[in-house]
């Protein structure tokens, strides 16, 4: 996984939707590596035709990896949509959506279960070290656990611009998540250019 001197990596890759944004927002070109971590079967099944399409509009090849981001290296249980074609996300860890307002849209939504792997955000991140890293974000509420570990482990100090979509709508206790993303985004500015993903 390591070689170039900048590096791209987006975790919770959906459909692609951030690898491109991103890409744009940030001028890249051929001489970054583009790394894209998607656990949903389904999605990444989806993505099969799509991803060459992809390939050729920012005309670099992406490197896709079949797990998710977390703290440490295990498998869980996920939860999804049935159909990668409703729009309500590309699911979550199921032990992270149980605790979820009960009326959410995951909830209502997420009724498909999978066994998926997760990897620790430190291994990945210590691999780059030394390169130019840029990151998106979007893991529908295990941000919070990831971050923890990326703040814990020093890691921001390799990080240059960091895209984080944070989903403390979802969660019972929003206010307390909320007052947790406040803390998480200052202490990740001592380090790296932070942006609110959405």
């Amino acid at each position: 996984m390591a070689g170039s001197n900048k590096v791209f990596l987006d975790f919770g890759t959906n459909k692609f939707q951030g690898v491109e944004a991103i890409y744009k927002r940030e001028k890249m070109n051929e001489t970054w590596d583009v790394y894209t971590f998607e656990p949903n079967k389904l999605l990444r099944d989806w993505g099969v035709n799509v991803k060459p399409t992809v390939e050729k509009r920012i005309n670099n090849t992406i490197t896709q990896y079949p797990y998710g981001i977390w703290n440490e290296n295990t498998t869980k249980t996920f939860s999804s949509p049935a159909h990668t074609d409703n729009e309500t996300g590309g699911g979550h860890v199921t032990e992270i959506g149980e605790q979820y307002r009960q009326n959410s849209v995951p909830i209502r939504h997420c009724d498909y279960r999978q066994e998926i792997e997760l990897r620790d955000v430190k291994e990945i991140i210590e691999r780059h070290k030394g390169s130019e890293i840029v990151i998106k974000m979007d893991i529908e509420g295990s941000e919070y656990t990831v971050i923890d570990r990326i703040l814990e482990c020093d890691l921001g100090q390799y990080i240059k611009t960091f895209y984080i979509e944070y989903h403390a709508r979802l969660f019972v206790n929003q206010a307390e998540m909320q007052k947790k993303q406040e803390q998480q985004i200052q202490d990740l500015r001592q380090t790296s250019n932070v942006h609110l993903w959405h």
